[in-house]
């Protein structure tokens, strides 16, 4: 019993440590998919999409894309609304031409991502990892580039 014990001592804050970055990864991958899902939508619907970012709430989501007349006076949600994971944060090492609060992702009807756009998005768990998501080399899509453990 004491050797489980000492067994599950050592272990545990490993797992914690395990599940954390697991967290991280997942969050990550969902974006990626939602970059290519926005993509994909402004390619068969031939309207653009946005993929919004907003640092403030810690959400993101994709929408049809501004000045676009598809039914209704306001750009809309079409349902892919997320609320970033506990304990993580959106950083980017330059805004661009993006004011405000809000980050964003342009995807034309050819498949394009119009210039201007985000390049770089970093997701982190404070004082613990560092997720990098830039976009592709083909400038198409956008892929998870790396990640560093902060010590």
């Amino acid at each position: 019993m004491a050797l489980l014990a000492g067994f599950a001592a050592m272990t545990l804050p490993r797992m914690a440590s395990f599940f954390q970055g697991q967290k991280i990864k997942g969050e990550a991958h969902r974006f990626v998919a939602l970059t290519q899902y926005g993509r994909n939508e402004a390619i068969s619907t031939g309207l653009p999409m946005t993929l919004w970012i907003n640092e403030d709430d810690r959400q993101y989501g994709l929408r049809d894309g501004y000045g676009y007349y598809t039914g209704n006076n306001n750009a809309t949600n079409i349902g892919r609304i997320y609320d970033l994971g506990a304990n993580l944060e959106f950083s980017q090492e330059m805004h661009h031409e993006n004011t405000g609060m809000e980050w964003r992702i342009d995807f034309m009807p050819d498949g394009a991502i119009r210039n201007g756009s985000i390049s770089n998005i970093i997701f982190e768990l404070p004082a613990k990892e560092l997720l990098w998501i830039t976009r592709s080399t083909n400038g198409l899509g956008y892929e998870i580039f790396g990640s560093e453990r902060i010590q």
